[in-house]
């Protein structure tokens, strides 16, 4: 959230966690505190289904608050504060105990941040070196 700020003029929600009853625990609110503005260009931010966790809070805060095109596929939907507990065996349980609810009140755990623009990599443009996703990126940028 830290990095945030530096796109950000004013505070602005990138959401919450919330436990089962739906309350949010102390200290467990999203949200880049926006006054140490340093880069005020446009901002693109890829995604795909690796984007995960912290990845979709960040991309998802930006799409949301209007300051960054996303690109790229819909990421995985995985966004949860989990604890793991030991068990007998030697293995370890891991578990979510907590969601994820953003600024604008959507959830993301099961259904990631869908992009603005919809770029599918295909092996065909990877065979001829080309990242159709970094390419659109780029024309995006360059645009205005």
């Amino acid at each position: 959230m830290k990095m945030a700020d530096y796109f950000f003029p004013t505070k602005v929600s990138f959401g919450r966690f919330v436990n089962r009853s739906g309350e949010t625990p102390l200290f467990r609110t999203l949200s880049a505190d926006g006054g140490s503005q340093i880069y005020k260009g446009r901002v693109v931010i890829l995604v795909d289904e690796g984007t995960r966790s912290a990845g979709e809070v960040f991309a998802n805060g930006f799409q949301e608050n209007g300051r960054a095109t996303i690109v790229g596929t819909q990421s995985c939907g995985c966004v949860a504060d989990t604890d793991t507990k030991k068990v007998k065996g030697g293995g370890v349980l891991q578990y979510s105990h907590l969601g994820y609810i953003s600024g604008k009140g959507r959830k993301l755990e099961g259904a990631g941040v869908v992009p603005d623009r919809t770029v599918p990599l295909t092996i065909a443009a990877l065979r001829q070196g080309r990242d159709l996703v970094l390419e659109e990126a780029e024309r995006i940028l360059k645009s205005q």
